[in-house]
């Protein structure tokens, strides 16, 4: 029988007898595979990105997500250790997305920012 994937899977282990072992389990599953299909996002991963170099520079942000499209990477950013405002250049002249980074722009100098990277689904 293959272990449930939740992280909180133990509640399936202290459940007396097989068949509620079983239940319990397929339960867990089913309601994990729900939460995955509502999710506007295919892949994400959080990412810290210090934008040193100066306000309003370009700054590559290391990803480890691989769409066949790097511009279809998406952002959010969750935190910052100071009030800034982070945005991407869409001047003719800006520098394209590459596989493995993006590139990003700070407001702000010596800023610190968490940010979430996504796919949509």
């Amino acid at each position: 029988m293959a272990e449930p994937r939740l992280a909180n899977a133990n509640v399936v282990r202290t459940a007396e007898g097989g068949a509620n072992q079983y239940l319990l389990q397929q339960i867990l599953n089913r309601l994990e595979e729900q939460v995955e299909k509502r999710s506007p996002m295919a892949r994400s991963e959080f990412v810290a990105a210090p934008f040193s170099l100066g306000a309003a520079t370009d700054t590559d942000v290391p990803t480890t997500l691989t769409p066949a499209d790097p511009e279809a990477i998406r952002y959010l950013v969750v935190q910052a250790d100071r009030a800034c405002d982070v945005y991407q250049d869409l001047s003719a002249t800006r520098k394209a997305w590459q596989p493995g980074y993006i590139i990003l722009r700070c407001n702000t100098a010596s800023a610190v920012v968490r940010l979430l990277l996504f796919t949509e689904r």
